[in-house]
């Protein structure tokens, strides 16, 4: 009983010596440093993966598609691009212009690192007021505009502008000047009724002349 145990333990570790020795053989009787790619020849295909191949710490291996098989290359993570999430026109001192009047609308992108910040503006009505590519409002007609500012995707903020007559300058007048004008209207006054006067007197000097000259011709009849 002893025997055949030994014999079959001796079988066993005789068939796992065999085993090993024919791995080695296959896998790593060749001769030939490693070159500077962590490779070399293997002229007599010991290896049986040809006369060339790679070790750099594996066993022998090759490289398909110049990639080795043991080494995953890194992948390059290439960010998504940020999109705009929202659109603010900054606020203004005054939402009312006259007519011919020109202001600067600008707007805020959010968030700040957004791929795309480009901008178009646009008003509601361009017969009251017209806006630029670079956000210059100019007021044309009296009413109401909106003005809006929109993003590349979409996103869009707007602002309400009233546009006013353009006001009339008031023109004072100090009372020197009214009193001048006063004395100036009295004098025109005056001449003119000087001018009735004397139109009236002479008119009577000639009705009497006539009369005259009528009387004194019937009596030298």
């Amino acid at each position: 009983m002893i025997r055949e145990k030994t014999k079959t333990i001796g079988r066993i570790l005789l068939s796992i010596v065999i085993i090993l020795l024919l791995f080695s053989s296959n896998t790593f009787a060749h001769s030939g440093r490693t070159d500077s790619n962590g490779g070399h020849r293997d002229n007599k295909n010991a290896s049986g993966l040809g006369y060339y191949h790679y070790h750099h710490g594996y066993g022998p291996h090759l490289h398909p598609n110049g990639v080795c098989p043991y080494e995953t290359p890194e992948k390059t993570t290439i960010p998504e691009p940020v999109d705009v999430s929202s659109v603010m026109i900054n606020s203004m001192d005054n939402t009312v212009l006259e007519v011919g009047a020109e202001t600067v609308l600008s707007a805020a992108i959010y968030p700040s690192d957004a791929e795309n910040k480009s901008i178009t503006w646009s008003s509601s009505d361009i017969n009251v007021a017209i806006v630029s590519e670079d956000g210059m409002v100019t007021a044309i007609n009296p009413g109401s505009a909106i003005i809006t500012a929109k993003s590349s995707n979409g996103k869009t903020n707007s602002i309400t502008l009233n546009i006013d007559e353009k006001a009339k300058p008031v023109s004072t007048v100090t009372e020197e000047q009214a009193s001048s004008e006063q004395e100036t209207q009295e004098m025109i006054e005056t001449n003119s009724n000087q001018d009735e006067s004397g139109s009236s007197v002479l008119g009577y000097g000639v009705v009497a002349a006539i009369v005259a000259w009528f009387l004194l011709r019937k009596k030298k009849k």
